[in-house]
């Protein structure tokens, strides 16, 4: 299998990428057991994780509300781009979803005050969204040539310049954001739930589930109710919308 072999691989599975990361993580904590705060600072090192993940969830909302219909979203088992975005977002960078991504998956683990997860959530980061994003490129080269050329020289791939910033040129698309957006709403409330689920069992030596953690199971299922129900009866089934 080849590095373009991997990268599609990667890029079909991305949305059971979490799952990776929780079992990644899992492992890693068996060997690397070391915390990041004492308990006193926990309260601290919450809001940073919990700061850091408010600002992934909006960089994917403005990412995918500004995009061209079929060129940004949960498409899984090809590419689809029938436009090149090169404004918003992707002015400042050229794979927002996926910084965002990263963003969230270490903000994610630092709910477990454990360095292992943080480890664990930087390599799964660094090495899967490699391939995805060397894949990805792959194809809008060919797709897109030259306009694709002269927007990959001014524009960083992964790590975004805000003094790029271009205003989209279309309106928010709310009606997208809240039928495809649901299920990374979803994961988040997991990821944040499992991390503090085993912070609480290494300082109580026992599993127990406190308010927090009551709320992340009552959103998640909200979360999941109400985007379902928006995506495929009222946009697929009465408004007849394409997404």
């Amino acid at each position: 299998m080849n590095r373009n072999d991997l990268g599609n691989l990667f890029f079909r599975y991305r949305g059971q990428i979490p799952i990776a990361f929780i079992l990644f993580s899992l492992v890693a904590y068996c060997f690397l057991d070391f915390a990041i705060v004492a308990p006193a600072n926990i309260e601290k090192l919450n809001f940073l994780a919990a700061s850091l993940v408010i600002v992934g969830i909006l960089f994917r909302c403005l990412s995918i509300g500004f995009a061209a219909p079929h060129s940004s979203g949960r498409n899984r088992n090809k590419q689809v781009a029938e436009k090149l975005n090169t404004l918003g977002t992707y002015s400042m960078v050229q794979n927002p979803l996926y910084f965002a991504n990263a963003l969230l998956w270490i903000a994610t683990s630092l709910f477990s005050n454990q360095w292992s997860f943080v480890v664990a959530a930087l390599a799964l980061s660094t090495t899967l969204l490699t391939f995805i994003i060397l894949h990805e490129r792959k194809f809008l080269l060919q797709r897109f040539g030259a306009a694709f050329l002269k927007w990959d020289v001014k524009t960083p791939i992964f790590w975004p310049n805000p003094f790029l910033f271009k205003a989209p040129s279309g309106p928010f698309q709310w009606i997208r954001l809240f039928a495809t957006e649901y299920p990374t709403w979803i994961s988040v409330c997991a990821g944040i739930f499992f991390c503090q689920w085993l912070f609480y069992y290494k300082i109580n030596k026992t599993f127990e589930v406190n308010d927090l953690q009551v709320g992340l199971c009552i959103a998640a299922f909200l979360i999941a109710l109400t985007g379902r129900f928006f995506k495929y009866v009222v946009v697929r089934k009465w408004l007849k919308m394409p997404i």
